[in-house]
This record gives C-alpha cells, structure tokens and sequence, in this order.
C-alpha cells in the first residue's frame, strides 16, 4: 500500500489548477478548497458531536453566497449553479459550504451526497 500523499496550496499559488488536473485520477481523492469553504471559520473550537459537525459542514457560506450574488467569477465555486437546484445563493439560506468547492468535485449533481453523507456524519 502507498503511503498517503497530501497535495497543499496557498492562495495565488496555482493549487487550483494541479487541482483540476489531479481531479481527473480515479484513486485521487480531491477535496479542493475544503478548508475554504468554512471561511472565516476553518477549525471550529473545541470537541464537536455529530450533529454539530453536521451543522457546520452545511451551514452556507455568507461570504461566498456574497460573492456568487454579485456576480463575482470565482472558479473554485463549482456547486451547479442551474435553475431548479435545490440551493442557491439566491435563497435566504444559501448554497450549505460542504457544497461549494468539495462534494461538486464528485457527482455534476453532488445534491444527493449531501443526503448519503448526513447520516454518517450524525452517527
């Protein structure tokens, strides 16, 4: 077995893009931008429960919400931005974090993840 290799960018640096690329590989788990997508509030203090974990992963993102409302052209954003989603920035609630740059990467309709990954998170 290969030891596990982690991949780290800091912004401006092109970790983007090595990103896109890596995506393409099938034994390549790429969590791009996880960290983030939880702006301003990458490592939330002290012990978690499941249901807070859960709450944190979807709660949506004000600033990036912000950001995709003005119309500002942010690629690492990747969450489908169609009519008829189940989120949108729009919406008083907004588009859950965990959506934005992480599950996107794994379906184009990551929306049905959320849903399989809720009750592992909870457990």
């Amino acid at each position: 077995m290969r030891p596990t290799t982690f991949f780290l960018g800091s912004g401006r640096s092109g970790s983007t893009a090595v990103s896109h690329i890596m995506h393409g590989h099938p034994r390549i788990l790429n969590v791009n931008e996880m960290l983030a997508s939880f702006f301003p509030d990458a490592f939330p203090e002290g012990d978690l429960s499941g249901d807070d974990y859960w709450a944190y992963l979807t709660r949506p993102s004000p600033y990036h919400n912000r950001m995709i409302r003005s119309g500002t052209a942010i690629p690492e954003l990747i969450y489908p931005r169609t009519p008829g989603r189940r989120y949108s920035a729009d919406d008083e609630g907004g588009i859950p974090a965990i959506l934005l740059m992480t599950l996107s990467w794994f379906d184009e309709d990551p929306d049905p993840l959320l849903d399989e990954l809720e009750p592992v998170v909870r457990s």
